[in-house]
């Protein structure tokens, strides 16, 4: 289905569709009721009416309003077309790639909203490399995936302090994280000494001073 994950998230945010649309169930095949419901050809997005391949905003500018127009055929009836609000798109096209309203329930320090948009953008936009030979396992890939998609998630919707806040968090590596369990450190400090140089202080558990780094 064209935009599948953007009509989905439509439905999950308060739009509904006229009546039961078809979708395939195999126990039905052959009934001439089934067979009449109607079904969604096409579909397109539209930002502040504006189509959303024509939308040429800065990528930090949010639209108004989101709207997903589709298309319905039915037996026996010319194509119906029917405009749904929406309050995020996801470009399928374009690796993680979305755009949310201005002031949509997901601009708070929690992300509250109608359902969870971080999980929502990964399920719609995740796929792992088929490359078995050299790629990274899938899980790996997944845990990658999640971290790109939550820093942009917070650049959206919180800011850069929640953004950098979610880069830091996954910044320490296993390895300095076995060697700072090994030396007991339980606090790093980051001081900025000149533009792009950052000075680490190791402060370990207990101790009356600190390890210079």
């Amino acid at each position: 289905m064209p935009d599948e994950h953007t009509i989905e998230g439509a439905l999950n945010s308060g739009a509904s569709l006229p009546g039961n649309l078809y979708k395939e169930e195999a126990q039905f095949a052959g009934y001439s009721w089934y067979d009449r419901l109607p079904q969604i050809v096409d579909s397109a997005v539209f930002l502040d009416g504006i189509p959303y391949e024509e939308w040429t905003k800065p990528e930090e500018e949010r639209p108004q309003r989101i709207e997903i127009e589709i298309t319905l055929a039915e037996a026996g009836k010319s194509f119906r077309k029917l405009r749904l609000p929406s309050l995020i798109h996801v470009d399928q096209s374009d690796g993680c790639s979305f755009v949310a309203v201005r002031q949509s329930p997901w601009d708070n320090d929690d992300l509250a909203g109608p359902f969870s948009v971080t999980d929502f953008l990964v399920c719609a936009t995740f796929c792992a490399s088929d490359d078995w030979g050299e790629s990274d396992s899938w899980q790996t890939q997944k845990d990658a995936y999640d971290e790109d998609v939550e820093r942009r998630v917070n650049r959206c919707f919180r800011g850069p302090k929640a953004t950098l806040m979610a880069i830091l968090r996954t910044a320490i590596e296993w390895e300095a994280d076995r060697l700072a369990e090994q030396l007991g450190v339980v606090e790093i400090r980051f001081t900025r000494s000149t533009a792009h140089v950052w000075n680490a202080e190791l402060i370990p558990s207990q101790a009356p001073s600190s390890i210079q780094v």
